[in-house]
């Protein structure tokens, strides 16, 4: 099933909230019996969402596998409730590549006896999530639909169990506060088939009823004052008359916005076309999370991800003029709130470039020390990105419980002056047949701010700066075997050259 949030950006999320996509679907039960009750019947449930709400700055996407006994531990329901286990959970993101903007397509997949979850982001290849092996009383396919149910007691003749479309859903006021969700264009696709068969219904999970389609288990709580309408390859999930309707940017309580920041902390001088950091930090009375804007006197400014309450926020500039420029900043809360404006900060931009330059040196541990591979040149007088690759010797490049371990320094003693700026790094291993396979980056660290992972992950306009002397120890996860060498790859650009 493909999912997107595209447009949903002006939506409100309050704690206890969130905001999912995807399907659940039913597995068949087990062979039970009723008369005697010598063992109960259990179906099955398979979850795989994407999630919003206010734990992430971005979707995340959710698994979940559920045994369910339906009509109670002694298949005496109604006189005993329901009892529902969890088998298996998983919960996965990806930030920055997983976006509010991107298409999702969700992969749930039986062989004979695994179920694989998987993921398609965007143009991204598939990626493998999580796998589950089937237990002994579990049958390794979706139920799509059964006709001519049966039931000694209750009648089901003609009712038909098919897939559950979550949508926005609360656990703290359904059935007073609800959301209108739209679900397009709903169909499924047979395994060995190659054309799609659409959803021909709708139909309503209002009431505690819910419980015998498991809708307990795969919304929060039982959809309460929830209706369904159908139209041709459409449906629309709403609130009943029994709760308002929440309007896309009604706020749920009252709130206050964040304090105007502190003063913009940084260089009071620099060079023209040289980035530098600003910092500033400010609390939110709520304690909602804040997003800084920076405003760089030059008519252009820059906003940072989202921080938590009284947690400094930073962001980098480059002036292309020589003059006096005037940095402030404001916050924004997670409800869209602005802060007023902090007081200004002032920095002098000269013309005449730092003397001396460098460029990053890469070192691969062996096992005992480091071995010295050299200056990477990506000096570039225009700014724009270098890529470059190393190529590193097998008896080189130590592996210790699955990791191998690189370190980037700008520079070199007796410099002045050293500044690169690192958009992406990579570790290639090399198979006895010359091909390679990428070994993900799994930790980044540098000696003064720590943890900058996000930014060495991909090509794009978030990037590390590296001054003199400074390091980042990067951890790569080596999956291949047998490996003949490796190469190290590097995009990145240093302006100024010795």
């Amino acid at each position: 099933m493909t999912v997107s949030f595209k447009g949903t950006d002006n939506s409100i999320i309050q704690d206890g909230n969130a905001l999912a996509a995807g399907i659940a679907i039913q597995g068949p039960s087990n062979s039970g019996s009723i008369y005697p009750p010598v063992s109960p019947f259990i179906d099955f449930g398979y979850t795989m969402l994407l999630v919003v709400d206010n734990q992430y700055d971005w979707p995340y996407i959710e698994g979940a596998v559920w045994s369910i006994y339906e009509w109670g531990l002694d298949n005496m329901w109604p006189q005993e409730p329901p009892v529902i286990y969890l088998e298996a959970h998983f919960s996965w993101e990806f930030p920055y590549v997983l976006t509010m903007d991107s298409e999702v397509t969700l992969i749930m997949n039986w062989n004979s006896d695994v179920l694989s979850f998987s993921a398609i982001i965007d143009d991204y290849p598939e990626y493998p999530i999580y796998a589950l092996v089937r237990s002994n009383i579990q049958h390794n396919y979706f139920m799509l639909g059964t006709s001519n149910r049966e039931h000694p007691i209750i009648p089901l003749t003609g009712t038909v169990k098919f897939f559950q479309f979550p949508g926005a859903w609360s656990t703290e006021n359904i059935g007073q506060t609800g959301w209108h969700s739209y679900l397009s264009y709903p169909g499924f696709i047979w395994t060995g088939e190659s054309s799609w068969r659409n959803v021909g219904f709708a139909y309503s999970v209002n009431g505690t009823t819910s419980w015998l389609d498991n809708t307990v288990t795969w919304g929060g709580i039982c959809y309460d004052n929830v209706n369904a309408d159908y139209s041709y390859q459409h449906v629309h999930f709403y609130p009943t008359s029994n709760g308002p309707t929440l309007q896309p940017d009604t706020l749920l309580w009252h709130n206050n916005p964040p304090n105007a920041p502190a003063t913009p902390d940084g260089k009071a001088s620099g060079y023209r076309s040289v980035q530098y950091l600003y910092t500033t930090s400010t609390t939110d009375p709520e304690g909602d999370k804040v997003m800084y804007e920076f405003d760089w006197g030059d008519g252009s400014t820059t906003t940072t991800v989202w921080r938590a309450s009284g947690e400094t926020g930073g962001a980098y500039h480059m002036w292309q003029s020589s003059g006096v420029f005037y940095i402030q900043a404001r916050a924004k809360d997670s409800y869209g709130w602005w802060s007023g404006w902090s007081p200004y900060h002032q920095v002098q931009i000269v013309e005449q470039p730092p003397s001396g330059g460098g460029c990053p040196t890469l070192f691969v541990w062996n096992g005992n020390n480091y071995v010295d591979y050299g200056v990477i040149d990506i000096h570039n007088p225009s700014g724009e990105d270098l890529v470059k690759e190393v190529p590193i010797q097998v008896q080189d490049l130590a592996v210790c419980n699955g990791l191998a371990k690189l370190r980037l320094r700008e520079g070199w003693p007796g410099l002045n002056f050293s500044e690169s700026f690192i958009d992406q790094v990579k570790l290639y291993a090399i198979d006895n047949n010359g091909n390679r396979h990428l070994c993900p980056l799994s930790s980044a660290q540098h000696n003064l701010r720590g943890n900058v992972l996000l930014p060495l992950l991909m090509s794009d306009n978030y990037k590390l700066q590296l001054l003199l002397l400074e390091t980042v120890d990067l951890k790569f996860m080596m999956l291949c075997q047998n490996t003949k060498g490796f190469t190290f790859l590097i995009e990145g650009c240093s302006l100024y050259k010795v």
